[in-house]
């Protein structure tokens, strides 16, 4: 997967302390973010946005990990080992307060059977080799 600035996402800019990690190879968007941050970030760098799909949140870490969720007109901070589930067309914002570890977002394009035919049965984007 390759090292893709926040910035380069609508509504996103960058923020000392994530690295995002991204593959077109895959045919759903999945995004990680390599978290790391001992102070806490004061501004919000994610605006609240929405997608035609749904969109899953994954965030593991470590006991200080903690972001602010936003959910339309609603605002909670969460913790490690959470995943949250947005509905299309649902506002949304994800910010890391502080922490170290990792927050997944996958969009789930509920068209997808027909981009999956003809890929292997697993891929991994290691040097983009896949297993048969």
């Amino acid at each position: 997967m390759d090292n893709i600035p926040l910035s380069t996402v609508p509504y996103h800019s960058d923020v000392e302390g994530i690295n995002r990690f991204f593959s077109e190879m895959f045919p759903l968007h999945m995004a990680i973010h390599e978290v790391s941050r001992e102070s806490e970030v004061e501004e919000n760098y994610t605006k609240l946005h929405k997608h035609n799909v749904a969109e899953i949140n994954i965030i593991v870490g470590n006991d200080e990990l903690r972001y602010k969720i936003g959910l339309e007109d609603e605002e909670f901070v969460v913790g490690p080992n959470t995943g949250i589930w947005i509905p299309a067309g649902v506002r949304h914002s994800a910010n890391l307060v502080k922490g170290k570890g990792y927050f997944i977002a996958i969009r789930l394009d509920m068209n997808l059977s027909e981009k999956v035919k003809g890929l292997p049965l697993a891929m991994t984007t290691e040097n983009t080799s896949t297993i048969q």
